[in-house]
C-alpha cells in the first residue's frame, strides 16, 4: 500500500480523520505494542520514518525506547 492510500484509508475512517490531517502528531499502535498500525505523517517522522506506511512495516521490541 503507497503512503496516499495508506492516508486516505485514515480519512473514511472517523476515528482517524481529524487525526489524519491534524498538525499534532498521531499513532495507533498494535494491542501487542510491537507495531503501529497507523500514524499521520507528523507521528512518522516524530519515529524517524519518512511516511506512515514505512513505519507500519517496522517492528518494535521491549529494548525500543
Amino acid at each position: 500500500m503507497s503512503d496516499a492510500e495508506f492516508q486516505i484509508q485514515a480519512l473514511g475512517d472517523v476515528r482517524l480523520a481529524d487525526h489524519a490531517s491534524g498538525a499534532l502528531p498521531a499513532w495507533l499502535w498494535s494491542a501487542d505494542g510491537a507495531r503501529i498500525l497507523w500514524a499521520n505523517p507528523v507521528g512518522a517522522q516524530v519515529f524517524g520514518a519518512a511516511n506512515g506506511a514505512e513505519l507500519a512495516k517496522r517492528a518494535f521490541g521491549p529494548a525500543d525506547p
